[in-house]
C-alpha cells in the first residue's frame, strides 16, 4: 500500500487541482447555460411555425422577443469562450503546463477574436439603441402629426372629410399604445354629432351619406383587435338609414356604457356584451344572435322582434324591457 504523501508540495499540488476543478465545473456550467439559452428560443422559433397558439403568445409581447433575441445572440458569442476556458483547467499531466500557460496560439487567437467580438457587440448594441431611439423619436413624431390631422378632420363640415379622419385613426389605432385614445375619441365624435333626441326616436335623414354607419363599423373593427376599454357611447344614434342599422358583427364592446343609445335594426352578431349597460337602449328589429350579455343591464331596453336566438342572457337584467315579437333564447331571464 503505498503511502500518502503529505509533504507541502503534495498538499500545494492538490489545492490547485481542486480550484481547477471547481473552476472547470463553473466554466462549463456557464458555458452550457449560456449554449442553452442560444439555442432555446431557435427550438421556439421552429415549434412556432407548427403551433398557431405559441405564436399567439409570443406575438403580443415585443418587448419579449426583442430582448430573448439579444440574450441569444450573446450568449452564442459567450459561450465558446467560456468552453475553451474551461479547458484550461482540466486534469494534465505533470510534465505539461495547466492553467491559463497551456493555451495553443489557436486557442489564443480564438479566445482573443471572442473577446474582440463581445467588444464590438457592445458597441454596436450601444450604437443600434442610439438609432432605435432616434427612430421611434421620430416615429413619435409623425404618428401625432397624423393624430392632429385626424382630430382636424373630424373637425370638418363635410361629411367625406371626417369619414377620413375616422378612417385614419383607424390605421393609427394599429398602434397598441394609441388604440384607446383612438377609440374614445372616435366615441366622443359620435356621441357629439350622432346624439340621440331627447325625445322620439332618432332621425336617419340626418345622416343621408351613413357617415354614422361607418364610424361604427370603425369602432366595431377596432374593438375585435383591442377591446372597447369600457367605452361610452351613451345615448348615441347608431341606426343609419331607414331601419338598417350598423354592423357591428362582433365587436367586443364587453362593459360599454350603451344606455339610451339607439340600436334599431343593428347586426352584432357575435357581439360581446358582457356587463354592458343598455338600459334603454332601442334594439327593435336589432340581429344579436349568438351574442353574449351575460350579466348585462337591459332594463327597459325595447327589444320588440330582436333576434336573441342562442345569445347567452346568464345574469342579465331584463326588468322592464319590451321583449313583444323577440326571439328569445329557452334559458331568458325574466322580464
Amino acid at each position: 500500500m503505498t503511502k500518502p504523501d503529505w509533504s507541502p508540495r503534495a498538499r500545494r499540488r492538490a489545492r490547485i487541482s481542486r480550484r481547477r476543478r471547481v473552476a472547470r465545473v463553473g466554466l462549463l456550467t456557464l458555458a452550457t447555460a449560456t449554449s442553452v439559452v442560444a439555442v432555446v428560443p431557435v427550438l421556439v422559433a421552429a415549434l412556432a411555425l407548427l403551433t398557431a397558439d405559441l405564436t399567439r403568445f409570443l406575438a403580443p409581447s415585443p418587448w419579449f422577443g426583442r430582448n430573448v433575441a439579444v440574450a441569444a445572440a450573446w450568449c452564442a458569442v459567450a459561450a465558446g469562450p467560456l468552453w475553451l476556458a474551461s479547458r484550461r483547467f482540466r486534469e494534465r499531466p505533470r510534465d505539461r503546463p495547466a492553467g491559463w500557460g497551456a493555451l495553443s496560439t489557436a486557442e489564443r487567437t480564438s479566445l482573443a477574436a471572442s473577446l474582440a467580438t463581445v467588444v464590438a457587440l457592445v458597441f454596436a448594441g450601444m450604437s443600434l439603441q442610439v438609432t432605435r431611439d432616434q427612430v421611434e423619436l421620430t416615429a413619435r413624431g409623425q404618428l401625432g402629426d397624423r393624430y392632429a390631422e385626424a382630430v382636424r378632420s373630424l373637425a370638418s363640415d363635410r361629411a367625406e372629410v371626417r369619414i377620413s379622419g375616422a378612417l385614419s385613426l383607424e390605421r393609427i389605432a394599429l398602434d397598441p399604445a394609441e388604440a384607446d385614445h383612438a377609440f374614445d375619441l372616435l366615441a366622443v365624435f359620435l356621441r357629439t354629432r350622432a346624439a340621440r333626441p331627447a325625445s322620439g326616436p332618432c332621425d336617419p335623414a340626418v345622416d343621408p351619406v351613413g357617415e354614422t354607419g361607418v364610424i361604427a363599423g370603425v369602432l366595431a373593427r377596432m374593438s375585435k383587435r383591442h377591446g372597447s376599454g369600457d367605452a361610452d357611447l351613451r345615448g348615441t344614434c347608431l341606426r343609419t338609414t331607414g331601419w338598417e342599422g350598423a354592423d357591428l358583427d362582433g365587436a367586443d364592446l364587453r362593459e360599454a356604457d350603451l344606455s339610451e343609445a339607439d340600436l334599431g335594426g343593428a347586426r352584432l352578431v357575435g357581439a360581446r356584451l358582457a356587463e354592458a349597460s343598455l338600459a334603454g337602449a332601442d334594439l327593435a328589429g336589432a340581429d344579436l344572435s349568438g351574442a353574449s350579455l351575460a350579466g348585462a343591464d337591459l332594463t327597459g331596453a325595447d327589444l320588440r322582434h330582436t333576434d336573441l336566438t342562442g345569445a347567452v342572457l346568464t345574469g342579465a337584467d331584463l326588468s322592464g324591457a319590451n321583449v313583444q315579437h323577440a326571439k328569445l333564447p329557452p334559458n331568458a331571464p325574466p322580464h
